[in-house]
């Protein structure tokens, strides 16, 4: 409700007097701008993956556990130094999604085609799901916009089959990339059991989507403050360096006592949540009108940057909007991504307009 009143609030104190970006005149060439941005992200995604020494999902392909999974997916962040890991992802969350939408758009398919490649390689190797939607999906919307539709297929197909290929990866108990024993072959697996498998599969990613985020806001409401206590302000790594209070993440805080099992096994994770629970974490039902208000001012400033390009904007923030179910608004801006490519928008398509 406070983000609907703020944001009338704001149209209605702008309404005569928009809310107005100025343009810059860089006068980039087209050209350009296409290598830049292909040799941006071809070559940190390359580089990243050398510096890793592997591809992390193929190697987990050898793993019988699913423990020995996850603890691979981990160790590409865990081990890698702290800019590498905010490299990788403004990497995977900008310049990669980013520079597809704008070879598309510039119809360059020679150099889309190559990157978008690398991309999926990269986006699967990583082992994150939802690194082949955040990479592909701009230039999805976009395609549909323009009516390709065999365009569009191409690209729900390649990221229908990385979703799949990495259930596996993340699953090897399920896995039928495996025979059952070193006796039998892939056709003598029982149909049956396949298609149990592919029905497990499907029910993990519809849970992904549709399930998870509301249980875990629900999780989240039924523990704090009956556990955990309000954090008045430490629940904000940015406001450490003007408080001097030590940083808390309950995110992190809460996995043991969401995941009590898991934690048993030794593993550690984030009990990711929708961006409002970290205000509330913090300040209560106030937070809740806080996360509101300071959305709206958000919404507000994307829709006057895209104020006369309603196909970028949706290519460009549907996903972001969406990662709002799972993400801080702070991270999401920052090391999520969404403020660089804003940015890559204003400089490179807002200013050749």
């Amino acid at each position: 409700m406070s983000l609907i009143v703020s944001y009338f609030i704001l149209n209605r104190v702008f309404q005569n007097d928009k809310l107005k970006i100025p343009n810059i005149n860089l006068n980039f060439n087209s050209k350009l701008i296409q290598w830049f941005l292909f040799l941006l992200g071809s070559s940190l995604a390359i580089g990243h993956l050398i510096y890793l020494g592997d591809l992390p999902a193929f190697s987990a392909l050898n793993v019988e556990l699913n423990t020995e999974a996850v603890n691979i997916r981990r160790q590409i962040t865990a081990d890698a130094e702290t800019i590498v890991n905010y490299i990788a992802s403004f990497n995977m969350k900008a310049f990669l999604p980013f520079g597809l939408l704008y070879l598309l758009a510039k119809k360059n398919h020679k150099l889309y085609w190559l990157l978008l490649l690398i991309g999926v390689v990269y986006a699967f190797s990583l082992m994150q799901k939802s690194y082949i939607v955040i990479l592909l999906m701009p230039s999805l919307i976009y395609a549909i916009f323009n009516k390709k539709w065999l365009f569009g297929l191409k690209h729900m197909g390649i990221i229908s089959i990385v979703l799949y290929s990495l259930v596996l990866v993340h699953n090897p108990e399920i896995s039928t990339l495996k025979p059952v024993d070193e006796t039998q072959s892939h056709e003598h697996v029982n149909k049956t059991t396949k298609q149990g498998e592919f029905y497990s599969i499907w029910t993990s990613l519809k849970n992904r989507v549709l399930i998870v985020p509301g249980k875990t806001v629900s999780s989240w409401f039924d523990h704090i403050p009956n556990d955990l206590p309000f954090l008045n302000g430490k629940g904000y790594r940015f406001a450490q360096r003007f408080t001097g209070e030590n940083y808390i993440n309950y995110a992190q805080e809460l996995y043991p006592i969401m995941y009590p099992d898991h934690a048993k096994k030794g593993l550690k994770g984030n009990v990711n949540v929708a961006h409002f629970m970290y205000d509330y974490a913090n300040f209560g039902r106030k937070g809740l009108v806080l996360s509101g208000f300071i959305l709206a001012i958000v919404f507000y400033f994307i829709e006057t940057m895209f104020r006369n390009n309603f196909k970028f904007k949706l290519s460009l923030n549907l996903i972001p909007l969406a990662t709002l179910s799972s993400q801080a608004l702070t991270t999401l801006l920052f090391s999520g991504g969404w403020g660089l490519l804003l940015g890559l928008y204003y400089l490179f398509i807002n200013n050749q307009d």
